[in-house]
């Protein structure tokens, strides 16, 4: 142990903090509830889908302890997609925008020689940029839904990085989210049972998960048990 709370990583001896994250120098995670039972590695796990984790070393399908690191790459992948989403959302209201007025305006000036020819200009123009519109809003709705997804599981990853609980301004912190949005979230998830909420001696409110293996469908769990078989046998 080194001051200030700070230990040396098993794997580099260099100096990280207390916890059960991953060193910052050479990513290596701490605790027996990190190592596999396939591999046998101490190792994260990372998201493959919501509830539905695997070994950052192996691939095998792991169970979430309470003192697991939970890699954030899926967090990154809806992030990432909610930002591409949102983008094409701009694009197509732009081009919404623009064909609605360049038909009506080329329009109107083809009605002048031929009404027929600049009804239909319009029409389709209007048509057109309708479809355009409705794209571009369905696009924005999907990246409000992943944008909300994305922000649940890192909350959620900070509550069970944190097996003793976590105060709002903890989990505001280490989430690097909106006070604001973390306190509505933490209850949103509370109420769900996603997470308990507890209140310390001090009249601190803390957040916690403490059945880590609820919310995991029986093919999760049967595949997660054959892998600790299969290591055990």
């Amino acid at each position: 142990m080194t001051a200030g709370g700070s230990m040396a990583c098993d794997s580099c001896g260099g100096k990280r903090d207390g916890g059960f994250g991953p060193c910052a120098s050479c990513g290596a995670v701490r605790g027996e509830d990190n190592r596999c039972a396939a591999c046998q590695a101490l190792a994260g796990v990372r998201e493959d889908a919501p509830d539905r984790y695997a070994c950052l070393a192996c691939g095998a399908p792991r169970r979430l302890r309470p003192n697991t690191h939970v890699s954030l790459d899926f967090v990154g992948e809806l992030e990432s997609r909610a930002k591409m989403a949102r983008l094409t959302s701009r694009i197509m209201f732009g081009m919404a925008a623009i064909i609605g007025v360049g038909s009506l305006a080329i329009g109107g000036l083809l009605a002048l020689g031929s009404a027929t020819a600049g009804a239909v200009l319009i029409l389709l123009g209007g048509g057109v940029a309708g479809a355009s519109a409705l794209f571009a809003r369905s696009k924005a709705g999907a990246a409000q839904q992943d944008d909300a997804m994305a922000a649940r599981r890192r909350l959620l990853a900070v509550v069970r990085s944190t097996p003793r609980g976590v105060t709002v301004e903890d989990a505001t912190r280490a989430a690097r989210q909106d006070p604001q949005q973390v306190d509505a979230l933490l209850t949103e998830l509370a109420k769900a049972g996603s997470v308990d909420m507890d209140v310390d001696d001090n009249g601190t409110i803390r957040y916690r998960v403490a059945d880590f293996d609820a919310g995991f469908d029986d093919s999760a769990d049967e595949l997660a048990d054959d892998a600790e078989r299969g290591a055990t046998d």
